[in-house]
């Protein structure tokens, strides 16, 4: 006889999606530790699906798209109550399976060398597609469980319903926009996915499930609830506006780019109330019950209070950034605002731990595991914490004029201890999460299973954050592409033109293709980078992808071709010169600093095809000269 097959579970579901984010993020860490080993070590690889670039962009979809969205997904269905439906659990269980497919496919894409020009959107349409089919799914399923006529909207389905516009907007416009737009509209589309999906779906998710999780765990009234739903709306709204922050500034429309600025320091203030809220909880006041309104009156106006600190800090950063005397220094310190977060391992580190905290949660209904995975989740934290502090001013650096050879190396052997611990917690959590798979469901209800005491939320808050997310999304994302300076050349659009089926335009692909853009950028910036040239303007990037580069990890591109002009080589258009084969050496041997080498593009005799393309692309990138006045040209 065949075994009966298992009943509509809330824990049960949530545990197959944190079993799920498990697996990829042992399948993240195995690629995190592959790519930044060959830059630590020296390592090259022997073949092309193994090479850095490839690697580095595998892992950046894995940890976004598995590692931490799939556990906050289950961990809201199950927190709002999945059992009860059976139709919604059949839904989800049909999310799961696409969103692991069109994942499995894009990460094979991806090694094969089927990107798209952006390194947080480069998983081909087709399996961007998969995933967001899937997250439309999970939504219906999601809202399913959460009928206000039924039971109150709480404070955990109102975050996963905000957070779930988050995901199917930002997902849904970002390929809309990298598959219809060209030139500085691509680096929008970048921006919704690289800024967007942790801004505008994991926090909000992460929020609503610290919500039912802590109440639960510590034993206390969940603190100041008007806060925490005020401190939503307002992260959704100036976390929308800010999404263009520290991509490509220069590629905003003068009449954005000030809210913009504005909006990302202001985002200080909800991140602090939010940030109250949790820690208040946990720090309360023992309570079995609800706390008398009196009592919770005074909650409230402590927990405002600490949205006002926030306020303050937001402005005092926004001052000081006003009255920098250079543009760089405003720049860094907007930038360090945020660098102790953004440079936890893997990024966003919060984020991730708060989707393993959810795993741990739905795997601690068995006791032994719950207390390994508890202390494993702590020392990881130590661990990316540690990492942290040494990578915050390398972020810095890198953000100012570039890291040199020797501090990418270092910063690539920073990053291990982090991806190891990130191994170990991502091992035992596929180890327990099998257990738990296998082992009978508990008879009676759980923490999981029961409907969420929360304060009621007014379907009206939901739909009136849902149409503010959508407005201000259309003004920071889809309203510049109207703006004439998007389709209007610039002084330097001709000299990047390449021409559709030449040798350049093949190594465009190949650049593409070989995760350049992952360390690369192809950019002049502000005054910071007064040297290399007038700062970009929106209409040079008019006619092709803007390849810009997310960070300057390795040296910067825009006038590869122009370097060697200045040392008297003469470059010619065709990638046979001197100048070509300088830097086909330079591409076939590693390096002297982190640089990997890419021996399946040259062999001993010279350039292959494909490496004569690639070193024909970087050697006519030429945006220099055509930027500054004839007497200022070296």
């Amino acid at each position: 006889m065949s075994e009966p097959r298992p009943q509509p579970s809330a824990a049960r579901m949530g545990r197959q999606y944190a079993f799920s984010g498990a697996l990829w993020s042992l399948a993240a860490a195995g690629l995190g530790l592959a790519a930044q080993g060959q830059l630590a070590l020296g390592v090259d690889a022997p073949i092309a699906a193994l090479g850095f670039g490839r690697l580095d962009v595998a892992y950046r979809q894995a940890l976004l798209f598995g590692a931490l969205s799939l556990p906050l997904a289950g961990g809201l269905l199950a927190a709002c109550g999945l059992a009860d439906r059976p139709a919604a659990w059949r839904t989800a269980r049909l999310a799961l399976r696409t969103w692991n497919l069109g994942l499995g496919l894009g990460l094979l894409a991806i090694l094969a060398g089927f990107m798209q020009a952006d390194a947080w959107l480069a998983m081909p349409s087709l399996a961007l597609a998969m995933i967001w089919l899937a997250a439309l799914a999970w939504t219906l399923a999601l809202r399913t469980c959460l009928d206000p006529a039924e039971r109150p909207l709480g404070l955990v389905g109102a975050a996963g319903l905000l957070a779930a516009a988050g995901l199917l907007l930002c997902l849904g416009l970002g390929a809309l926009l990298m598959a219809s737009v060209s030139g500085a509209g691509q680096a929008l589309a970048g921006a919704l996915i690289a800024r967007g999906l942790p801004a505008l779906w994991a926090l909000p998710a992460a929020v609503g499930l610290l919500a039912a999780m802590l109440p639960e765990a510590a034993g206390r009234p969940l603190f100041g609830r008007r806060l925490a739903y005020s401190g939503l709306w307002l992260w959704s709204a100036t976390a929308a506006l800010a999404l263009p922050r520290d991509l490509l500034p220069e590629l905003l429309p003068a009449w954005l780019s000030r809210p913009v600025e504005a909006a990302s320091v202001l985002g200080l203030a909800p991140a602090v109330a939010l940030g109250a809220v949790l820690s208040g909880t946990f720090l309360g006041r023992p309570a079995a019950t609800e706390p008398a309104s009196t009592e919770a009156g005074a909650v409230e106006r402590r927990g405002w209070l600490w949205l006002l600190i926030g306020a303050a800090l937001a402005l005092t950063v926004g001052l000081l950034a006003d009255v920098a005397v250079t543009g760089m220094a405003r720049r860094a310190l907007q930038f360090s605002t945020w660098s102790p977060a953004a440079a936890l391992v893997p990024p966003p580190g919060a984020a991730w731990l708060t989707s393993v905290a959810a795993a741990w949660a739905l795997f601690g209904q068995s006791e032994s595991s719950g207390a390994r995975v508890r202390w494993l989740v702590s020392s990881a934290f130590g661990a990316l914490m540690l990492g942290a502090l040494p990578l915050a001013p390398l972020a810095l650096a890198e953000a100012a004029a570039g890291a040199s050879d020797d501090l990418l190396r270092l910063e690539a052997q920073l990053r291990l201890p982090g991806l190891l611990a990130f191994a170990v917690v991502a091992t035992v959590l596929c180890e327990s999460g099998w257990r738990l798979h296998r082992a009978p469901e508990a008879p009676g209800p759980t923490a999981w299973s029961r409907p969420v005491a929360a304060p009621l939320a007014a379907p009206a808050w939901l739909n009136a954050s849902t149409a503010l997310l959508v407005a201000i999304l259309f003004v920071s994302c889809l309203l510049p592409l109207a703006d004439p300076a998007m389709s209007t050349p610039g002084t330097r659009a001709a000299a990047r033109q390449i021409a559709p089926g030449s040798l350049s335009a093949d190594g465009r692909d190949i650049y593409v293709a070989e995760g350049c853009i992952v360390c690369h950028s192809q950019r002049v910036r502000d005054s910071g980078d007064a040297a290399f040239g007038l700062p970009m303007a929106l209409g040079d990037y008019v006619g092709g992808p803007p390849l810009a580069g997310l960070r300057r990890a390795g040296p910067d591109l825009a006038w590869a071709g122009e370097r060697f002009d200045e040392a008297g080589i003469d470059s010619g258009p065709g990638g046979d010169s001197l100048a070509a084969s300088l830097l086909a050496e330079r591409l076939a041997a590693h390096a002297a600093g982190g640089a990997p080498a890419y021996p399946w593009l040259f062999e001993r005799a010279g350039p292959l095809p494909a490496g004569r393309a690639l070193v024909a692309y970087l050697n006519g990138l030429r945006s220099r000269a055509a930027s500054l006045p004839a007497e200022a040209s070296p």
